[in-house]
């Protein structure tokens, strides 16, 4: 499965330019063991950054709108701002750790992170925890170095469209 992830966020400052170039990584199928080759990470074209509208239409009649509609709005308020606070703690978790890198805080925050994101129904980006998570166990410098970027920049789009998602919940119009 291959997938491709643009690096930088609106809200992230990258200091290496290099970093800001979006990455193509591969793996195996979930379940498959995971070797050295399976691990294929390089540089790929430039990709357009997600814009967080177009995160959140991605993830409307996903599992996140269907947690809300059965929570209802005091508890969908509540569950939104929860998700909202825990992604934001696994971004500033994983900048910290995966800068170190602190193996087991990037296994710890990674592992947050593909329950948060199967939660919403973000596929791809609970992939991307997953290889990240990986990436951990193995202590690989080079590809956490690689895939972190794109990976941070895709869960920045993610914070910002629920982000979008509970401003609507809670009627607020933009």
């Amino acid at each position: 499965m291959v997938i491709s992830v643009a690096g930088g966020g609106p809200d992230r400052v990258m200091k290496d330019a290099a970093i800001n170039r979006p990455l193509v990584a591969s793996w195996p199928v979930v379940g498959a063991e995971p070797d050295a080759a399976a691990m294929d990470v390089s540089v790929a074209q430039p990709v357009a950054m997600p814009h967080p509208a177009s995160v959140q239409l991605a993830l409307e009649g996903g599992p996140l709108f269907h947690l809300l509609a059965l929570a209802g709005r005091d508890i969908g308020r509540d569950l939104l701002d929860h998700l909202i606070s825990d992604l934001g703690n696994v971004d500033q978790g994983l900048v910290l750790a995966c800068a170190q890198p602190d193996w087991r805080a990037v296994q710890s925050h990674s592992h947050v992170m593909i329950s948060l994101c199967g939660a919403v129904g973000a596929t791809r980006l609970q992939a991307e925890a997953e290889t990240l998570n990986r990436i951990a166990h193995q202590m690989n410098r080079a590809a956490l170095d690689a895939v972190t970027p794109g990976m941070l920049a895709q869960l920045g789009a993610l914070i910002a469209a629920i982000e979008v998602v509970r401003r609507r919940h809670r009627g607020v119009t933009e």
